[in-house]
């Protein structure tokens, strides 16, 4: 568990904004994101990284595929060591699915003692 109390009151301060739907602009699920951007985080971060590094980036089905190429074109253009993109279909199903919306959360003040 963790035991650094600032890093605790942040996890529980970010909860109770999410509860409240009040998230700044800058929280975005990795859905939310346009595969550059996941890119360029990733560009962000490899010269920090001394041996791999990878981005898988998750795509709608009917992600048209020029733009499909588009994110290895952008991976390639910043040198890039790693990009993988996953495309949901009917015999593997989708990695990253949405919650439904009467789905408990597992992490918020309220369920502390489970």
């Amino acid at each position: 568990g963790c035991r650094d109390l600032a890093l605790m009151t942040l996890l529980k301060s970010t909860a109770v904004l999410r509860l409240a739907g009040v998230w700044p602009a800058t929280f975005v699920s990795a859905q939310q994101l346009e595969p550059a951007a996941h890119l360029d985080m990733q560009a962000a971060l490899q010269p920090y990284v001394d041996s791999s590094i990878s981005k898988t980036i998750n795509v709608p089905a009917d992600f048209p595929f020029e733009r499909f190429k588009d994110i290895y074109r952008h991976a390639f253009e910043h040198g890039l060591k790693g990009c993988t993109t996953y495309r949901p279909n009917a015999i593997t199903g989708a990695v990253l699915e949405a919650a439904p919306q009467e789905a408990k959360l597992c992490c918020v003040p309220e369920r502390e003692a489970d």
